[in-house]
């Protein structure tokens, strides 16, 4: 049977049970020999599993809150929870314009500012799309096409007007690719137009709006191109071969090389697979994945194994959007194993205008970069990491002109095409300023603590940069970096912080950590920092309660003959295991009704008690370790519907 909980009993007394953990009752074994004892909690807090940071371990008192490695990437609200993931030593809660990459081998691992972006190529166009002959830069921008041979210049390259059109009348260029040394420009109803040579011509007469470049083989690379409902593979002059149909009114959204087949997404919540028949003569439908029934998938990417892929769910006139990782099944043609990344919305406001889908995914050296129109508008890169898994911000155009629609790798820098902004290049000198705010930590306890010192580990501040470290115990104050919570402890300009720096009057739950890093004046330098340690005393008025319940199968209640319930000890014991290191709550129904919040130390072995009176019994010790509640101005009660505590008396032990 299971065992007794505020939803089943509305009279534990009466059956014997003395206490409730949680939401369940246990009966206590107290006796002459199994006393129930509480006890003030020594000056020294409890020990602390710190295995993710045993650098920080030391002899000392108080316990200690480390965060001091940031690769797994950002997300992590609170950091002690009962089953931490693997990687959540490894993780932060948010940050803005920090570089945040795991450090190189036989360097140590640090966060510094990211690199700021500058507008080198302004459109006013929604249909930018960027392509690299290896020569050149070319970048789609209304009805022209915008040619660059040196964009990596330290002033910023010349971009020039390249027509496609030879021609022809001028035309939107709805999508541009490049094939080796050879640029095709999807033009719509004037076909595609490619540049070879040195010189645009007229290639095929499919009135394409998308265009993409897919595998080499034996037989060559592929072009493949979109027109209304239909993938083609694009050939010369009318002998284009329609390849996949899909329904009316529905159209083909992208295209990604992904190894054993390529994969094509489209406005019906499909991704496609195409791969070589058995001949080894041309492209065929392999198979196909449902990924989802309300939302497309806006981009695709590939890198290091796994697919990845956004969705774009409409909201208003704005729309939500998700980061997925999947699998390619090479038998099946089908992805598998899909898992969300990350999300991003409206956070909560009025204005559903924004489309916060991932328009672009672009697989780098070492991480894949996601082309983000964000929270608070901003068109930017957000990276995943290809040996951490993390996800961080990344470069910030400071732009809110429109999403971002390509993002291109060159000469080790990134270029961003923001719509209805222009073309961004990632440069050599530093944002202004950033910041990384770390989880929330508790020592596993959820008692008030005396957060007592703190120390910030960071590399010699010079050439003007700066950094300051803040603290909260306010868990809202995660959510903005400017909030009056934060309490600033360090304000380093110059050397490094070399002892543990005081915290006066700072108590609370949880504290979390904030790492504030400044460029100097002329953004070519920039400081570094490795993490923080925080120290903490347990809160005054602290208890250890040591109580023996009963882990047998016999089962006794006031006034009536014991009843033997075959198992029910081993659930008893299973029941309590199952809450060993959970912060919740302890009402002690007897000798007195008290109320305690805090944490489940520890949870014994059932052992069987001979006493020298009366029959065995089969006891667990359980320690528990919290703060008293008032129950003054209320009804908390140990049973069911809130009552119990104002309205009703107990005498001789029954109800």
């Amino acid at each position: 049977m299971p065992l007794p909980n505020t939803s089943t009993m509305a009279r534990p007394r009466a059956y014997g049970y003395g206490c409730r953990l949680g939401d369940t009752f246990y009966r206590l074994a107290v006796g002459p020999d199994r006393p129930l004892e509480i006890t003030s909690a020594p000056l020294q807090a409890p020990q602390v599993s710190m295995a993710e940071t045993p650098e920080d371990l030391r002899n000392d008192f108080g316990s200690y809150f480390s965060r001091t490695r940031f690769s797994g990437g950002e997300g992590l609200a609170f950091a002690h929870t009962r089953e931490p993931a693997p990687e959540d030593s490894l993780r932060f809660f948010d940050s803005a314009h920090v570089d945040i990459r795991p450090g190189r081998p036989g360097e140590l691992e640090s966060f510094t500012l990211l690199p700021e972006t500058r507008l080198v190529d302004a459109s006013a166009a929604s249909n930018l799309a960027l392509a690299w002959d290896g020569t050149a830069q070319y970048m789609a921008s209304g009805t022209t096409v915008r040619r660059c041979t040196d964009p990596a210049a330290a002033a910023g390259g010349a971009y020039n007007d390249d027509s496609p059109h030879v021609g022809e009348a001028a035309t939107t260029v709805e999508d541009l690719v490049a094939v080796g040394t050879t640029v095709y420009a999807a033009l719509g109803a004037n076909g595609i137009h490619r540049r070879i040579g040195g010189a645009w011509a007229h290639w095929s007469d499919l009135a394409a709006s998308r265009v993409w470049a897919a595998k080499a083989t034996s037989t060559g690379g592929f072009v493949l191109a979109a027109k209304d409902n239909v993938l083609y593979e694009a050939k010369p002059g009318v002998g284009s071969i329609a390849l996949v149909t899909l329904g009316p009114g529905e159209t083909w959204v992208d295209l990604v090389d992904a190894g054993a087949a390529i994969l094509a997404s489209a406005s019906n919540g499909y991704v496609y697979a195409l791969g070589l028949n058995e001949g080894l003569t041309a492209l065929e439908l392999k198979g196909q994945t449902k990924v989802s029934d309300s939302a497309r998938v806006q981009a695709l990417g590939y890198g290091g194994g796994f697919v990845f892929y956004s969705l774009r769910e409409p909201t208003g006139t704005g729309a939500v959007g998700s980061f997925w990782r999947a699998q390619l099944d090479p038998d099946s043609f089908t992805l598998v194993n899909a898992s969300v990344r990350k999300q991003w919305d409206h956070q909560d406001s009025d204005d559903h205008s924004p489309d916060h889908a991932p328009h672009r995914i672009v697989t780098a050296r070492d991480a894949v970069y996601l082309g983000v129109l964000g929270h608070g508008a901003a068109a930017g890169l957000w990276r995943y990491d290809l040996a951490t898994a993390g996800m961080s911000r990344d470069l910030d155009t400071h732009s809110s002109a429109g999403v971002v629609t390509d993002v291109q790798a060159l000469f080790d820098r990134l270029f961003v095409a923001v719509a209805g902004a222009g073309l961004y290049r990632e440069e050599t000198t530093y944002e202004v300023e950033g910041h990384l705010i770390g989880p929330l930590g508790d020592l596993f306890t959820a008692s008030e603590k005396s957060w007592v010192g703190a120390y910030l580990d960071a590399e010699a501040v010079v050439d003007d940069t700066r950094i300051e470290f803040y603290a909260t115990t306010d868990p809202a104050a995660l959510l903005d970096a400017d909030s009056p919570a934060w309490r600033r402890i360090v304000n380093l300009t110059t050397g490094t912080v070399p002892d543990e720096q005081s915290m006066r009057g700072v108590t609370g739950r949880y504290v979390a950590g904030m790492v504030k890093l400044y460029a100097s004046p002329t953004r070519t330098a920039r400081p570094a920092a490795r993490g923080f340690v925080f120290r903490a005393y347990p809160g005054a008025g602290d208890t250890i309660i040591r109580m023996p319940i009963s882990c047998g199968d016999q089962v006794e209640m006031p006034g009536r003959r014991p009843i033997r319930a075959k198992g029910l000890g081993r659930r008893v014991h299973a029941s309590l295991k199952g809450i060993e290191g959970s912060n919740l709550d302890l009402y002690l129904l007897e000798p007195a009704e008290e109320l305690y919040r805090g944490t489940v130390i520890e949870v014994g072995a059932p052992v069987t008690v001979l006493p020298q009176r009366g029959s065995p019994l089969v006891v667990c010790w359980v320690t528990f370790r919290g703060g008293i509640v008032s129950l003054s101005g209320g009804s908390q009660s140990p049973g069911a519907f809130n009552v119990g505590l104002l309205a009703e008396m107990f005498l001789g032990g029954h109800e």
